[in-house]
């Protein structure tokens, strides 16, 4: 999946849209990207001349020579989301490129995905300083969450704001001692509950969660700092440097002295 790192999204409109009875968009052929994500109500879309019925839980997405018309239910309107933007390739590619999607992928009633959009939604709307730069980067994280639902077939992960609370205490305090009964505090939740719901949502455990964060600093601090082995393990929240090399190699597949061996992505 390499290829997609480059892509970066140049965004001309977006909307969160409720349509009203009757709501249309005429027939017309695009020069740009169109990314809708329906998350209620009913509609159809003609692509190329092809019916398309959509229904929440849909996303959709056309390229720059698509020709596109749609209307919404009269009964059951479409609520949805929809971004439309040029695709730039930064080493040098323009919009010719594409996302892979499919033109209707259905995923279902995404939390992150709406999260995402919401975020979307308020950095358009409120129109702050840099707010260009700020709505590629959210419509990045879109992208990234998207190609991993349609196109690795990841499931769709739960979203809870308390673990988001939590994952974000951890990555600013990775260098401290950190438990899960502080953890649990910090979001007014039982340890034993906290951990569960973390697992659930994640897919991993806390620990585990942890030990990979404070993997990664560390992956980086040997590459970028050149620092030692053990003021490496200590500064990166693990106070045994031999402790550290197992749990190094464990995520990476190799021991921290091999780390100029194999690049900074790795």
């Amino acid at each position: 999946m390499d290829e997609f790192n480059n892509y970066i999204p140049d965004i001309g409109y977006f909307i969160y849209r409720k349509c009203h009875p009757g709501w249309e968009i005429v027939k017309s052929v695009i020069d740009f990207h169109d990314l809708s994500y329906v998350i209620g109500g009913k509609g159809i879309y003609y692509i190329n001349g092809h019916e398309v019925p959509v229904c929440a839980g849909d996303v959709l997405y056309f390229t720059p020579g698509t020709t596109r018309e749609a209307r919404s239910s009269q009964i059951e309107p479409m609520e949805l989301f929809a971004v439309n933007f040029w695709l730039i390739d930064y080493d040098g590619a323009g919009n010719s490129n594409s996302l892979p999607l499919a033109q209707k992928n259905t995923i279902g009633f995404d939390q992150r995905l709406i999260y995402l959009f919401k975020q979307l939604t308020r950095c358009w709307i409120e129109k702050n300083d840099l707010y260009r730069i700020e709505a590629r980067a959210v419509t990045l994280q879109i992208f990234c969450e998207l190609i991993r639902r349609v196109h690795q077939r990841k499931p769709a992960a739960s979203f809870d704001a308390r673990v988001e609370i939590v994952k974000d205490f951890i990555n600013e305090n990775f260098d401290t001692r950190l438990s899960l009964k502080q953890l649990a505090k910090m979001v007014s939740l039982n340890d034993v509950y906290l951990g569960a719901l973390f697992k659930s949502t994640e897919g991993t455990t806390i620990n585990e969660y942890i030990n990979k964060i404070r993997i990664n600093h560390a992956a980086d601090k040997l590459l970028i700092e050149k620092a030692t082995i053990s003021e490496t393990a200590y500064t990166c929240g693990f106070s045994d440097a031999f402790y550290f090399c197992k749990v190094f190699k464990k995520y990476k597949g190799y021991p921290p002295s091999e780390i100029g061996k194999h690049g900074y992505l790795v």
